[in-house]
């Protein structure tokens, strides 16, 4: 797991690895239902951070090894993927493609493989996605043996704010 380290950001600490702040943080969790955990994701210059919040919980993943350009490079070949997917040859689907798979399979890998670990009991995820990560099908990620939304209701929203604004639980 090296890459990989699990800290406490600063409140006050400036730059985009402090998006979520302690003031957004007590909002949100009081937003959040229980049962659900909000997964907000940036992409700084030092690598990919995860923060995980429940209401009785926050936690921060880093991952510095999953670069900005590094996840471009995933999502431009998922996109590419995809679109080969939904091609077919006289009417008749193509076989499906296992690098497509795969590529969904490293994504899971970077976003949701320690994330999840860090919240027991949770069935609901309000994923907020910032910058490239909005290309992300956070939902069709692989899970075990089905995908993410098998396991989880799946739900989607710009910022922690708006959702808690939103008073959506």
């Amino acid at each position: 797991k090296s890459g990989r380290a699990r800290a406490a950001v600063p409140a006050r600490k400036r730059g985009p690895t402090t998006r979520l702040d302690a003031s957004t943080r007590r909002m949100a969790a009081r937003a959040l239902s229980s049962g659900s955990a909000l997964l907000e994701y940036v992409v700084p210059p030092g690598g990919l951070v995860a923060f995980a919040v429940t209401r009785d919980a926050f936690h921060v993943l880093r991952r510095a090894d999953a670069t900005e350009a590094c996840l471009t490079s995933m999502l431009q070949r998922l996109a590419l993927q995809i679109a080969r997917a939904d091609q077919s040859v006289a009417g008749v689907p193509l076989p499906a493609d296992p690098a497509l798979a795969s590529n969904l399979q490293a994504l899971a890998d970077v976003l949701l493989a320690d994330v999840l670990d860090d919240l027991p009991g949770v069935e609901r995820l309000v994923v907020v996605p910032h910058g490239i990560l909005h290309q992300v099908p956070f939902h069709a990620l692989p899970l075990g043996d089905g995908v993410l939304l098998d396991r989880y209701e799946v739900v989607y929203a710009p910022s922690a704010d708006v959702y808690r604004l939103c008073g959506a639980g």
